[in-house]
């Protein structure tokens, strides 16, 4: 609808509008150096998130909630494209590529993003935890937050450790390495093998594969592995 496209559902987290704001290198070392100022800031794109998405729903009055704005080519048909097979809902995202614990330690993250995730959690439904980083020992923290729809595990996260932390609990949003294609059909099936493996047939994942012979290979490959499995 015509309001849809008005007041949009925000792209990114608080935490990337934040870097985004002060700069990668210099957010982070504001950690150390001023980390007053970091709480500031991250307070206050938060409140700003929190009263814009409710002031967003009482416009919108929930009538178009659960519906994706297809057709418009903007960044959002990446972000909720596959959550569309499962039940189309359009998700508030906590979480993005800026959230990595290669950039800084689990300590840090509790510190300054985590109570912020928490507490804009609790606000709304359906979440969306995005990091194309590793977010391997942020899991068992994001488990904690309120209404987690899904969570992207990356290539550069540990997928036991996703499991371990959400279980059933969310959809696993699994994504290809990016030498995917280069792999030999043997790794491929590995690759599947380890999937099956880790998960038991029992957590709900969404691969995101490139439509390639490896993808097919790679979906077949599961799918017969489950089939065995029940």
């Amino acid at each position: 609808p015509l309001f849809d496209d008005m007041v949009p559902l925000p792209i990114g987290s608080v935490f990337g509008t934040a870097s985004r704001l002060r700069g990668d290198a210099e957010l982070l070392m504001d950690f150390r150096l001023c980390p007053d100022d970091v709480h500031g800031l991250m307070r206050f794109l938060t409140d700003s998130a929190r009263d814009y998405n409710t002031a967003r729903e009482a416009f919108l009055k929930n009538d178009s909630w659960s519906q994706l704005n297809t057709g418009r080519g903007d960044f959002s048909q990446y972000v909720f494209a596959s959550s569309a097979a499962l039940g189309g809902k359009a998700m508030y995202m906590a979480g993005e590529d800026h959230i990595s614990n290669d950039m800084f330690s689990e300590d840090d993250y509790l510190e300054f993003i985590f109570p912020y995730q928490k507490e804009s959690s609790e606000s709304f439904s359906d979440w969306y935890v995005h990091s194309c980083g590793n977010l391997t020992p942020f899991f068992k923290h994001i488990s904690k937050l309120s209404n987690l729809n899904r969570v992207h595990v990356s290539p550069w996260s540990k997928l036991e450790a996703a499991v371990d932390a959400l279980g059933n609990s969310v959809i696993l949003e699994v994504h290809h390495p990016l030498d995917f294609d280069e792999k030999s059909s043997a790794e491929i099936d590995r690759m599947a093998d380890h999937l099956v493996d880790v998960c038991g047939g029992t957590c709900t994942v969404d691969i995101i594969l490139l439509q390639s012979e490896n993808g097919k290979r790679y979906k077949q490959r599961i799918q017969s592995r489950i089939n065995k499995i029940l």
